[in-house]
């Protein structure tokens, strides 16, 4: 495909802190700017629609919520609504619930990875503050399109993993302080874009389709990744570990290796939390057992109790060691 122009698509992604960022990146842009903005900022399914009226107040552009099947138009900012994953398909926006990645929805991946496939050569992503790693595989995504990769400076931001995953993901083009992302990025918008769309490599078709196509078969699966020992922690199904030190289920649920680590601690302290009430239902019981055995007259023999004694106190030890052990985690 031959094409001209410049790149008119930028897609920012954000978590953590990453409002005020966005506040400040697209409060200095001019609202001629040849360029259409989507945003995704984590935020609750249920969670008030206020943060178009936010950015709204805080930019000389326009800002909206998406709306399935929009058209996209320079000088304006679409926002994800909540609940819901943003993706371009055809130079048009649809508004999909699909399965989760990284356990957000919307997603910052499963935007950046759409715009990829559509019109990577012509877009910037923009990663900004956040934790983990959501992003990195878009932005990572989007330059392997042909396109350009901004982050927010990390070392300026209070949470900095995700402009740090995005950074170890892929080469970027820009990094700078919230105040200094703006000047960056019109002098991006600007800069011609290659006259040569390069080929979309079909791994990110495969993992794009799995956001609004359940019916994707194993053997689609297995080409893009192989399948590991562990399991999805929301639906149970096999995982399949991708080249990227990312995880997929076969219906789409997707996870980066930092957000499978976090998600086994939180099996680890909820089994361990399981396993101290356990414990303290058996001390319950046991006592219950001794004081039931002891008022009877028959069992007024001092030694009558002893087995039932050693037990409860060998509870009581793992009860105080396991105490211990969830207490010192949270430290």
């Amino acid at each position: 495909m031959f094409t001209s122009g410049n790149h008119d698509l930028v897609v920012i992604g954000g978590s953590a802190g990453g409002l005020q960022a966005v506040l400040e990146l697209v409060g200095a842009l001019s609202p001629d700017l040849p360029a259409t903005l989507l945003l995704v900022l984590h935020s609750g399914a249920n969670g008030p629609r206020t943060l178009d009226r936010v950015i709204d107040r805080a930019t000389m552009l326009d800002c909206v919520y998406a709306e399935h099947g929009a058209a996209l138009e320079h000088g304006r900012i679409y926002v994800a609504p909540p609940g819901v994953h943003m993706i371009l398909v055809d130079d048009h926006l649809r508004l999909v619930h699909g399965p989760t990645e990284n356990r957000a929805r919307p997603s910052i991946d499963v935007l950046f990875r759409s715009v990829a496939i559509t019109r990577g050569w012509r877009a910037i992503g923009v990663v900004l503050s956040g934790l983990l790693s959501d992003g990195a595989a878009g932005l990572a995504a989007i330059k392997r399109c042909g396109g350009l990769a901004l982050v927010q400076d990390p070392s300026t931001v209070t949470f900095s993993s995700m402009p740090r995953s995005a950074m170890r993901a892929t080469e970027v083009d820009g990094c700078a302080a919230a105040s200094e992302l703006s000047q960056l990025l019109v002098e991006m918008v600007y800069r011609p874009i290659a006259t040569t769309a390069p080929e979309v490599p079909k791994d990110l078709i495969t993992e794009a389709r799995m956001v609004v196509d359940p019916t994707l078969t194993t053997d689609e699966l297995e080409k893009i990744g192989r399948p590991s020992t562990m399991v999805c922690p929301e639906c149970g199904g096999t995982l399949y570990e991708l080249h990227d030190q990312r995880y997929r289920c076969r219906v789409g649920h997707a996870y980066g290796a930092d957000h499978m680590v976090f998600e086994h601690e939180q099996q680890i302290d909820l089994q361990l939390w399981t396993v101290l009430r356990t414990v303290q239902n058996a001390i319950t019981l046991h006592r219950k057992m001794l004081a039931e055995a002891l008022s009877e007259p028959e069992n007024n023999n001092p030694g009558h109790g002893v087995g039932l004694r050693a037990r409860i106190k060998e509870f009581e030890a793992w009860s105080n060691s396991l105490r211990k052990l969830l207490l010192k985690r949270h430290q």
